[in-house]
């Protein structure tokens, strides 16, 4: 009958340890949970300043030609000039094709790396029973 007794807490003593190490895991996992969503906003707001910047790149690339002729048109009227100005702005006008397909690329995969974010951000903040972020 002692060996029935001991058996049974040792097996209690077990289960008692199984439930403690399943408690962790969830613990440990909520906290990972916790942990990606107070990082979205900054990973969101790295790509928006991304998004941002290749709205930048569009403008010069857009205005190259525009400031390529003002730049001539200074050097005609006997205004000093940066001779650089013209290598960097030709080389824009040469590339610009090739520089818009760069673009498009890069505007596509952070505009899915935005949605992607703000789809996560919805679904952590309904499974941790908080408000969504502002994404």
């Amino acid at each position: 009958m002692g060996r029935t007794v001991n058996d049974k807490i040792t097996k209690l003593q077990a289960e008692h340890s199984a439930i403690g190490s399943a408690i962790a895991s969830e613990r440990s996992a909520l906290a990972a949970k916790h942990n990606e969503f107070d990082y979205l906003l900054e990973r969101a707001g790295k790509a928006k300043s991304a998004y941002s910047n290749f709205a930048v790149i569009r403008n010069d690339l857009a205005t190259a030609e525009e400031q390529y002729e003002q730049l001539i048109e200074n050097s005609y009227r006997g205004a000093r000039v940066n001779p650089q100005g013209f290598a960097i702005l030709t080389e824009m006008i040469v590339s610009r094709p090739i520089r818009l397909k760069v673009l498009d690329k890069l505007e596509a995969e952070t505009k899915a790396q935005l949605d992607a974010l703000k789809k996560r951000n919805r679904e952590l903040a309904k499974e941790l029973n908080l408000t969504p972020h502002d994404i």
